[in-house]
């Protein structure tokens, strides 16, 4: 399976995956590089690497007054993973709790 499939598998939208394996495989780039590598439009790019950031999955960097963009090494994706399981597994008594509570009143 592709790997942008399986980036999808994920939580990638299509547009995130092909533009963060774009930046793993330049390793840096400028919007217009990455944008070309993913084959995602100019304008769209900029807004996938926005969300990117945001999910803590590229950063930017000057780079001779050029601003470029990193994508975080991969094993950053199971370590964001690992957060959410161990969030889940905070919250996942409470969640019960109500759940259980919820069924004994619509019986």
């Amino acid at each position: 399976m592709k790997l942008t499939k399986l980036l999808e598998k994920l939580g990638f939208t299509d547009k995130e995956a092909r533009v963060y394996l774009a930046l793993v495989e330049l390793g840096e780039g400028a919007v217009s590089e990455v944008s070309n590598a993913a084959k995602v439009k100019h304008s769209t790019t900029y807004l996938v690497l926005e969300s990117l950031e945001e999910q803590e999955l590229v950063r930017q960097n000057r780079l001779h007054k050029k601003l470029v963009y990193i994508a975080e090494p991969p094993s950053k994706l199971v370590a964001q993973l690992n957060q959410k399981k161990e969030l889940i597994t905070q919250i996942l008594p409470r969640l019960l709790e109500t759940y259980r509570h919820n069924k004994k009143i619509d019986n």
